[in-house]
């Protein structure tokens, strides 16, 4: 399984606004699925995408983090997450 999979060690969650916490790219899916679109478009807009920066710092995922970080569409950017998510679950 990738390192880009596990948790995130401690100290570099995403924390969102509305108090849940990510540790991995699965929640992370998760969670832009179920985020309200207020919420969704506090994180990304146009003049941040706190979901790419999280997954570039934190991750380390360059790959993925230059993807997502042009969209500002939840459902493009949780399919984007998931065919990631199926790419490394391959190696």
């Amino acid at each position: 399984m990738s390192g880009f999979l596990r948790n995130v060690e401690n100290g570099k969650e995403f924390f969102c606004k509305d108090g849940r916490v990510v540790r991995n790219l699965k929640e992370l899916s998760q969670l832009i699925k179920e985020l309200p679109l207020e919420i969704f478009f506090y994180h990304v807009n146009e003049e941040k995408n706190d979901f790419a920066n999280w997954v570039k710092h934190a991750i380390g995922d360059l790959v993925l983090a230059n993807r997502i970080k042009r969209t500002k569409d939840r459902l493009n950017m949780s399919r984007m997450v998931d065919k990631r998510i199926f790419e490394l679950s391959m190696y």
